[in-house]
């Protein structure tokens, strides 16, 4: 992303202040916000306007978008819903990622995050602040790795997974498809998504 570039954001809770902190790091303009709360129409958040319902976005090639809603179901949603619109990849600039690692459309790499070589993140991504994924390791997409979470290397995360503010999965180990780890869990072992409670809160908006 160049300075100047014009983005739209989708979702104007929380977590978009997040993203919005991201993208002025980045040199990037947020010019409007779209939300299906229709309270918030015609508002705004930290002077952005908030212009309508997700709806109204324009499917177009030409249109820059961040989805900045935390839940890994709704941006998948919303992702498969757009077919042509651009979806650009944020990393904070105080977070180190090794120019190896492979990083998917609409991916945001938050502050103080260290991204090890020829690791691969998948599209529609969080990657909090703080965070650390080891060398080798495979992120799928509509991840959502929470602050202070950290991966070993060689880790493989399938898509959906959600780990919790400061969890750790111990390098090799693989958490499968929609599986989630809580808030300070260690993982030793494979973990798949039946047997597990749900995610404590604090992993995320």
């Amino acid at each position: 992303m160049s300075a100047k570039d014009k983005v739209f954001l989708i979702g104007a809770g929380d977590h978009a202040k997040v993203v919005l902190s991201t993208l002025e790091a980045c040199g990037a303009e947020c010019v409007g916000i779209y939300d299906d709360n229709p309270n918030l129409r015609g508002k705004t958040l930290w002077s952005i306007p908030i212009i309508g319902a997700v709806s109204e976005m324009p499917d177009e090639p030409d249109i820059m978008c961040v989805i900045a809603i935390g839940s890994n179901q709704v941006r998948r949603s919303i992702s498969e819903r757009f077919k042509n619109v651009c979806w650009p990849v944020f990393v904070n600039p105080i977070s180190s990622v090794h120019s190896s690692v492979r990083l998917g459309a609409g991916t945001i790499i938050f502050a103080g995050s260290l991204i090890e070589s020829d690791a691969s993140i998948g599209r529609h991504c969080i990657v909090g602040s703080g965070c650390f994924v080891g060398h080798d390791s495979v992120i799928g997409d509509y991840c959502q790795l929470a602050p202070g979470s950290l991966t070993g290397d060689n880790v493989s995360l399938g898509s959906g997974v959600l780990l919790g503010l400061g969890s750790i999965v111990k390098p090799y180990v693989k958490v499968y498809d929609g599986a989630s780890v809580e808030l300070g869990e260690k993982v030793i072992k494979d973990r798949r998504p039946e047997g597990i409670g749900v995610a404590s809160p604090e992993a995320g908006e």
